[in-house]
């Protein structure tokens, strides 16, 4: 069944049912092949959904174990009967639409060499449908209005008529397009200042391959000004911190847990490629439903860089050795997650009522933290608190926050508790009123670091906040060429480097 066929009325209805489903099936069985099965049994007997809906939700499971089984080269993998090559997908083949796509290189160009050269290489990186990064020209976009301008970006909304590369037919040989289950709402993201932090985000996207990463399928041109943005999956729900502001009442505690794992599951696919993110906060998490995936990697880099002299942020979600000057690491990412439960539990965003200043900043660095929230499972607190802990070498890894997030799941959901489970609610109302210097966008801080501060830190590592004394309350395999370094991401500047 198409996405087009699903009744605009029953469609949030349906993704919520397939959510619910297909959560409850992951955490009541122990193998992917076991969880396949399952969910396909749980979907036929659902008395929810018409025949129609039903098999909608089967195939889309099926398209997205397919696309897990490729990006992680899981299960037994087999010879592509066409290329010879071995492949993870009975769908397609990942060497074969590499070809395709090399093969079309010469039909299509952006209008500058360098923007071609590069989408050509993430093209080389990722030929996995839906992670296939494409020049779209403007032309395909309808009905383009301005969003809101971040930290770093300036965001529109858009309809794209031909829509994203979907799924590949493999008789034809061509691409199935989300066209043809109608008009697709995307995100054109333009960056304020680009150069080379614009190709950084793109080849990140293409590099990471998550399904929990916000999707990039592409670069078009802004015709107004000339300036190069990236096309990017629409997240209906916004992000996490509006979603947590409009829903909080409702939310159960399962529903929270949830939401958490999600997010672990997200990190872990950027610093399994051997990345940080470097400014993970609710603004950079976009919901739909209860799934929330990561965006902006626009400052996303590899573990071993070297740290600008620049600090950037939300000062709540910035590690205490990031403001001491320190580079970002995988330790000051979980930092981040420590915050990030304190706002799903709490439903507010961390310090939100008082000024992001220095006087907040010495503060921190000398243990302040959060009011652990009431009615938060005790399990949380103890993981929340050892995220934030001062000694980035005390912090929990993302592996070890996805273990636990696993199990907490399966509690939540567990055979026998799952109606129970639903109903559990944190029965508390967060107020928050946010102060009107309490920052919500990325901004530079080194200017409000004191640098005593700096002094401060050389013994961190062997101090614990985890202690309660302690409390007042791309490194890939393909590297950016020099040519994408240096550059504006728009015509005229580009012309000029090319001259030159």
């Amino acid at each position: 069944m198409s996405y087009n066929k699903l009744l605009p009325d029953r469609q949030i209805s349906v993704f919520k049912v397939y959510n619910e489903l297909e959560k409850y099936a992951i955490s009541n069985t122990s193998d992917r092949e076991t969880q396949k099965s399952y969910f396909l049994s749980l979907v036929s007997k659902n008395k929810e959904l018409t025949e129609d809906e039903k098999n909608y939700c089967q195939e889309m499971f099926i398209r997205n174990f397919e696309l897990y089984n490729v990006v992680h080269k899981y299960g037994k993998p087999v010879e592509c009967n066409n290329c010879k090559s071995m492949r993870y997908s009975a769908r397609y083949c990942e060497s074969c639409i590499k070809q395709h796509l090399q093969s079309l290189f010469g039909t299509w160009t952006s209008g500058n060499a360098i923007v071609d050269e590069f989408i050509q290489e993430c093209q080389v990186i990722s030929s996995i449908p839906p992670h296939i990064m494409e020049w779209i020209p403007f032309e395909q976009f309808d009905d383009v209005k301005y969003l809101t301008k971040g930290g770093f970006s300036t965001v529109y909304s858009a309809t794209w008529k031909r829509a994203s590369i979907y799924d590949w037919d493999e008789t034809d040989k061509k691409f199935i397009y989300f066209g043809q289950f109608g008009p697709q709402r995307v995100v054109l993201k333009s960056l304020n200042d680009p150069g080379k932090d614009f190709f950084n985000e793109a080849i990140n996207y293409s590099k990471i391959q998550s399904n929990s990463i916000v999707f990039c399928h592409g670069i078009t041109k802004f015709p107004e000004n000339g300036n190069y943005m990236m096309v990017m999956n629409n997240h209906p729900d916004g992000n996490l911190r509006d979603y947590l502001k409009n829903n909080n009442s409702t939310l159960s505690i399962k529903d929270k847990i949830s939401i958490f794992r999600y997010l672990c599951v997200s990190l872990y696919d950027i610093h399994k490629k051997k990345l940080v993110h470097c400014d993970l906060h609710s603004g950079n998490i976009l919901m739909e439903s209860s799934n929330c995936f990561i965006t902006d990697l626009g400052l996303c880099g590899p573990v071993d860089e070297k740290s600008s002299n620049e600090v950037y942020g939300i000062i709540p979600y910035v590690a205490p050795e990031t403001l001491c000057g320190k580079k970002n690491t995988k330790e000051s990412d979980i930092y981040s997650v420590g915050m990030l439960m304190w706002e799903i539990f709490s439903g507010c965003p961390p310090f939100d009522n008082r000024p992001h200043n220095t006087d907040l900043i010495i503060e921190i660095f000398d243990g302040l933290r959060p009011a652990i929230p009431q009615n938060i499972p005790k399990s949380f607190a103890e993981m929340m608190q050892r995220c934030w802990d001062i000694a980035p070498s005390k912090r929990p890894t993302i592996e070890e926050l996805c273990k636990f997030a696993n199990d907490e799941f399966e509690k939540a959901y567990k055979v026998g508790k799952f109606e129970e489970n639903i109903s559990i609610s944190l029965n508390q109302k967060q107020i928050c009123d946010p102060h009107p210097l309490a920052y919500h966008s990325s901004r530079i801080l080194s200017d409000i670091i004191p640098k005593s501060i700096n002094l401060l830190s050389k013994d961190n590592d062997n101090k614990s906040s985890y202690d309660n004394s302690g409390y007042k309350t791309l490194q890939y395999d393909l590297e950016l060429p020099e040519r994408f370094s240096e550059i504006n991401i728009n015509d005229d500047a580009i012309a000029e480097e090319e001259r030159s």
